[in-house]
């Protein structure tokens, strides 16, 4: 695949990823090994079968959440319209499990309901009551929702149960369409606090909402954006409004699309697939790589070392990178096949 730093198709996105290190929630109740246990039996809509399986698994261990999430799940697809609610009202911490809730295709069925919008509004509530002080609860509540949609395709994406359209056909080009229309709204949005010298701040919105907006911004494509944004997020993240880590990450984002080297080192090349064991990682070019550790302390984050090993792969520092720029290093290691292949650490 050729690689870019323009906007992703919402296809790319399933297969390639530049790859960030923040602190995200990811999807637990919806387990890579599970869906491809039955994934035969969901494309023979042998739901009977899965509920059968999961009951299994319910009777072997009682405490696992997502036994009962896919329970919930598999009711929903069956046409029940009582029972998922039931499950999932019975069984989970709805803070923590809210995204999932809002993402999984396996619940469409169920959005038409009254019983949904309740459950919406309750999972508004929940995460709400985590952010009891903060200046405006709706701009929270906003930009929560939409970090959440632009997680659909990226560590949300497992909750994408159906079909995935033939890439090229009409029904593809419809969906890439509207992921590309949403993805520029979100960042739009984010970017009219930016033009009045202002950034959605933990003491304005709270952890979760700050941080969303700036993944949004980060995940648009538009270096424009990033550059625009990088004064006011400094700014706050040495006041301790915004996460340091995340400011880290936007910098060498910006740094890299710019065609420069990185500074932090938060910025990892994944191309392939981890189920395929085809996965490779590559770090972009850092700035002074040898004292990047130091830095990296200073804005709370762990060694590079360890970053790296947590993405499946074993870092190694080469003096020789110290005085290239992004797209040379990469040409190079593509062409010397130096690019290095994960080790097969499960996806998150």
């Amino acid at each position: 695949m050729r690689f870019t730093f323009l906007a992703l198709t919402i296809a790319e996105l399933f297969s390639f990823t530049l790859k960030a290190q923040y602190s995200c929630k990811t999807s637990h109740v919806n387990p890579t090994f599970f869906l491809r246990e039955v994934d035969s039996l969901r494309k023979k809509m042998q739901y009977n079968d899965i509920e059968t399986l999961l009951k299994n698994r319910i009777e072997s261990d009682s405490v696992k959440f997502w036994h009962y999430y896919q329970l919930a799940c598999v009711r929903s697809q069956q046409g029940d319209t009582a029972e998922p609610f039931r499950l999932l009202y019975k069984h989970i911490d709805l803070k923590v499990y809210a995204d999932d809730i809002l993402t999984d295709t396996d619940f469409e069925p169920l959005q038409n309901t009254q019983q949904w919008q309740k459950l919406r509004d309750t999972l508004y509530v929940c995460y709400l009551s985590k952010y009891p002080d903060i200046e405006n609860k709706q701009l929270s509540l906003k930009l929560w929702l939409l970090g959440i949609d632009d997680q659909r395709t990226r560590t949300l994406k497992r909750n994408w149960k159906k079909p995935f359209p033939t890439i090229g056909s009409k029904e593809w080009s419809l969906l890439n369409k509207v992921f590309l229309k949403e993805t520029k709204e979100r960042a739009n949005f984010i970017m009219e606090f930016v033009r009045d010298d202002q950034w959605p701040t933990y003491s304005m919105v709270g952890a979760e909402a700050s941080e969303a907006a700036m993944l949004i911004i980060q995940h648009c494509g538009n270096n424009r954006y990033l550059k625009k944004s990088l004064p006011l997020l400094k700014v706050a993240a040495e006041k301790g409004e915004v996460s340091k880590i995340m400011y880290a990450n936007m910098l060498d984002r910006y740094l890299i699309q710019s065609n420069k080297r990185q500074i932090y080192g938060t910025q990892i090349i994944g191309e392939g697939s981890y189920s395929t064991g085809s996965m490779i990682m590559f770090f972009p070019p850092i700035e002074d790589e040898a004292n990047v550790n130091i830095r990296r302390v200073a804005m709370g984050m762990e060694s590079i070392e360890e970053w790296a090993q947590s993405m499946g792969f074993t870092y190694q520092y080469k003096s020789d990178n110290e005085n290239k720029r992004y797209f040379k290093a990469y040409r190079e290691a593509r062409r010397n096949g130096h690019l290095i292949k994960s080790i097969g650490v499960s996806q998150k």
